[in-house]
Order: C-alpha cells, then sequence, then structure tokens
C-alpha cells in the first residue's frame, strides 16, 4: 500500500506530493523506476528527506537512485540538488546548459533569491541547505535523449518560457511529458491551472512556443511538477494559454494604466465581495503579476 502523498502516474512511474508529505508548496519529485530510479526535479533541502522517507516505505533507498534531472534551476525545483548529491556522490545530475553554472556554483542563484525573498535568511529559512553540485556530477543538455537503462529513454525537450534554462522530458513509452513549470501550476483538488510566471526572465511568447511544441508530441499525460499528473493533456494545454492571455490582458491594461504591481496584487487581495476581512495575500499571485511587470518593462511598454 503506498503512503498518502505517492501518486501513481503510470507504470514504473510515481509522483511524490510535497503538499501531502511535507505540507510544503515546493516542486514535487518524479521518480522513475528502470535500471536505477530517475528523479525529476528534487524540490528543496527541506522537503526532500520526507519524500526519501516515502521511498523507503516502497523499498527504495538513495543507492537505487542513479540520476537526477532538474527541469530548471530555481530553488523550489532544484535547492536540495546539491545537498543530495552529498548523501550519494554517485548520482548524476542533468540540467540544461544554461542552468549548468548554477548548479555548480549557486551564488547568483541565491543572491538573485535573496532579492525576490528580501533577505539570505529568508531564502535559507524557505530553502534550507543549498549546496554547489561537484561539476563531476554534472550533465549540461539541451536536447537529446537520457538512457535510462532497459531501453528506457528520456527525450529532452528545450522549453523556454518560464525562463530561459528550462527543460521538459518526454517518455515516449507511457506517453508521460514532464512538464516542470512550462504549462503553468495544477491544482488537481481544484483541477485549475494558473500560469507558472516568475521575474526575472519569464517570456510570454516563448512560454506559447513551448506549450505548442508540447502539443505536437501528442502526449497521454503532462506531468506538473507542482502538483502532479494531469490526465487529459489537451485540455491542459489549451487552459493553460488560456490563463497566459487573461492574465496578461489584465495585468497589462492595469499597470499601462499606471498601477504599480503591489496595487494590482492588493486590488485582487481586497475585501471579499459584502465587506469582511480581506483576502490573504497570494504569494503566486504576487509572483504572476511581478513576473508580467518585468516581462513589459524588458519590452519597453511600461517605464
Amino acid at each position: 500500500m503506498r503512503p498518502e502523498g505517492v501518486v501513481k502516474v503510470a507504470p514504473g512511474i510515481i509522483f511524490l506530493d510535497p503538499r501531502r508529505l511535507a505540507s510544503a508548496g515546493v516542486s514535487g519529485v518524479y521518480v522513475l523506476q528502470g535500471e536505477g530510479l530517475t528523479l525529476i526535479e528534487t524540490a528543496t533541502s527541506l522537503v526532500l528527506p520526507y519524500m526519501l522517507k516515502a521511498l523507503e516505505s516502497l523499498g527504495l533507498g538513495l543507492e537505487d537512485i542513479r540520476r537526477v534531472v532538474v527541469t530548471h534551476v530555481h530553488l523550489d525545483h532544484a535547492g536540495a540538488t546539491g545537498w543530495l548529491v552529498r548523501q550519494a556522490p554517485h548520482i548524476k545530475v542533468y540540467v540544461h546548459e544554461k542552468g549548468f553554472p548554477h548548479l555548480a556554483d549557486p551564488s547568483r542563484l541565491l543572491e538573485s533569491a535573496a532579492a525576490v525573498y528580501g533577505s539570505m535568511r529568508a531564502v535559507m529559512a524557505g530553502h534550507g541547505d543549498i549546496l554547489p553540485v561537484p561539476e563531476a556530477n554534472l550533465v549540461g543538455v539541451a536536447g537529446g535523449e537520457i538512457d535510462l537503462g532497459g531501453g528506457q529513454h528520456l527525450d529532452i525537450i528545450d522549453g523556454p518560457g518560464h525562463a530561459p534554462h528550462h527543460l521538459c522530458l518526454f517518455e515516449r513509452a507511457s506517453g508521460v511529458l514532464f512538464a516542470g513549470e512550462a504549462v503553468g501550476h495544477y491544482d488537481p483538488e481544484a483541477d485549475r491551472i494558473r500560469p507558472a510566471v516568475a521575474p526575472p526572465s519569464f517570456d510570454l511568447l516563448d512560454s506559447k512556443r513551448t506549450i505548442e511544441k508540447i502539443r505536437w508530441l501528442n502526449p497521454k499525460v503532462i506531468a506538473f511538477s507542482q502538483f502532479g499528473p494531469h490526465f487529459n493533456p489537451v485540455a491542459a494545454l489549451n487552459e493553460a494559454l488560456r490563463q497566459l492571455d487573461t492574465y496578461y490582458d489584465i495585468i497589462s491594461i492595469r499597470l499601462k494604466k499606471g498601477d504599480s504591481p503591489a496595487e494590482i496584487v492588493a486590488e485582487f487581495s481586497g475585501p471579499r465581495r459584502g465587506g469582511g476581512v480581506a483576502a490573504p495575500q497570494d504569494p503566486m499571485l504576487a509572483s504572476i503579476v511581478n513576473g508580467y511587470a518585468v516581462y513589459l518593462r524588458r519590452l519597453g511598454e511600461i517605464d
């Protein structure tokens, strides 16, 4: 019997849900059981130990993990990679070639995160230890495939948009497309998809191109890193595109009118209809608004 938080995606593929296993809203981890285990994402060093305990309950341990693939190097997806390699130095880590330097030396990544979170202390409180990955363990990729052994492969898809160093991965035999944040975030309980728009390098057009690239692969499952598999890929991709455009239309109008990102977030987090207490501020909404603001400034459409 699988513990709560371990979700079957396809034969030999499971999802470790951080909300169930560690009460955290960071990336989940997918586990592929081939010749040894392959992890897609590592989450944070605060969360990954709980996921490893879930694997132990299934009779799987650190020594079974052969390789890790991170869709991108943002700390909520790849922050535990250095910690994991320190526990198990035999693990190979596949990362976009543009993200390779940031796993080998996370100092610039940490500086950027500190600017977003307000301080290095806040970064560490939310993500735990963020350790460098020895270059000997790293493999930089941008295309091709990863051989998992036993005739199993992962196709590597260059998937910019959420970040320029973003990868998607396609396991042809099962039809599972590991999307990272390229298709947004999925809340399976509410059956809701929201765009994953984050400063400083979000690009709307690249995001839409990546989604169309995924569509041409005709996947059977979209595996969201946040939070789990979606088994109606046509609907998921259509909704992801609709959400990107809807948020862009609403936010860009207000920004071009001169509203600040903080004012827009406050408006949508304002008093609930009928009065009463204001809705709690939504960190994801703040990320979306700021992500579009940085994008529009880069295009010269707002000051």
